[in-house]
């Protein structure tokens, strides 16, 4: 054997070793690609003709890119020990402020603009309360959840805002390289914040504040502020998904809050579950959204009860939830 192929075979060699560590190490990360997998599996064997298509694919993408991005929102409170319960109530009030601006005659932008805005207003709202009055977040954006809905209904008298504008009905019929464009939002939002989130200070930051709150505190790191800029990028996130929304339906939708609550956590746990450290991730969401979006639409093409989306998102919410908790007393005690 020359030397160019010991060195070759020393390289390989090395690499397989590697890839096997690590998949000794993420048993989680192997163990939901193996899920994704045999549900789509499954559901090809059995609707061939209806799932396993390049347009029902398509479907998925568009119909995940909402939630995705909801979960991403959520899974940012959760990385800081906060939770976010209006984030339905936001996607909607983005949704209607995205048709009603638009239809102000201004450019798209402004509307975009226009809903992040209200998003972070929102977000900083619930941070204010939590850090300011140490009421628990749970209890706030509840409460700030009641609220928006009771403002939604009197500024739209629970009607729809038709978009006037094409512009934006365009976009959210559109695709670039057969993808939808509203799934290429989405995976910019998820690879964007991953990377913030692992290579920026701020990012690192924000994740020792949600693992360890006093310690954080004790090296210097300004908690407080970390837990009220989370729950504004949520906010702002959310915002974001309720503009996806009304490019989709080329309206702003007042009743779409209760359907994007329990799905958004249950992605975001389903993330955390696959995740090594049991800890909420943008990629995490992005998994958990696109599972429960192929679980939800394998069932309609299978004709299956609209009853059973409810029972199986619910049976998911529990079980991710338990499995990310393990994951984290394991991380935690390997840590130790």
């Amino acid at each position: 054997m020359t030397t160019a192929e010991a060195s070759l075979s020393t390289r390989s060699t090395s690499t397989i070793g590697d890839f096997t560590h690590w998949l000794r190490r993420s048993p989680g990360v192997v163990a939901g690609a193996l899920v994704l997998i045999a549900v789509i599996a499954g559901f090809s064997i059995l609707r061939p003709e209806t799932f396993f298509t390049v347009d029902n694919a398509k479907i998925i993408l568009n119909q995940t890119a909402v939630g995705a991005i909801v979960a991403a929102g959520v899974s940012i409170a959760l990385v800081a020990g906060q939770y976010d319960l209006s984030v339905g109530a936001t996607v909607a009030l983005a949704s209607v402020i995205t048709a009603d601006v638009a239809n102000l005659g201004v450019p798209w932008w402004v509307a975009v603009l226009g809903a992040c805005g209200t998003g972070a207003v929102v977000g900083l709202a619930n941070g204010v309360v939590v850090v300011g009055a140490r009421v628990p977040s749970i209890v706030t954006t509840l409460g700030t959840q009641t609220i928006l809905l009771g403002l939604i209904s009197w500024f739209t008298n629970n009607a729809y805002i038709r978009i006037d504008s094409p512009t934006m009905a365009t976009f959210g019929r559109g695709t670039v390289l057969n993808i939808p464009n509203t799934a290429w939002v989405m995976f910019a939002v998820c690879i964007v914040g991953a990377l913030l989130m692992r290579y920026t200070i701020p990012g690192r930051n924000l994740q020792a504040v949600g693992r360890n709150p006093e310690a954080s505190r004790l090296a210097g790191i300004n908690v407080d502020f970390y837990s009220v800029a989370a729950l504004v990028t949520t906010g702002v996130l959310v915002a974001v998904a309720g503009v996806v929304l009304s490019a989709q339906l080329g309206a702003g939708h007042p009743e779409v809050s209760g359907g994007y609550l329990l799905p958004a956590f249950a992605a975001a746990f389903l993330g955390a579950a696959v995740s090594r450290t049991g800890t909420a991730t943008f990629i995490g969401a992005l998994y958990g959204a696109l599972l429960l979006q192929c679980v939800t639409n394998g069932l309609i093409v299978s004709n299956a009860p609209s009853w059973s989306q409810e029972v199986v998102q619910g049976a998911i919410l529990i079980l991710a939830v338990a499995v990310s908790q393990m994951a984290r007393l394991r991380a935690r005690t390997a840590g130790a």
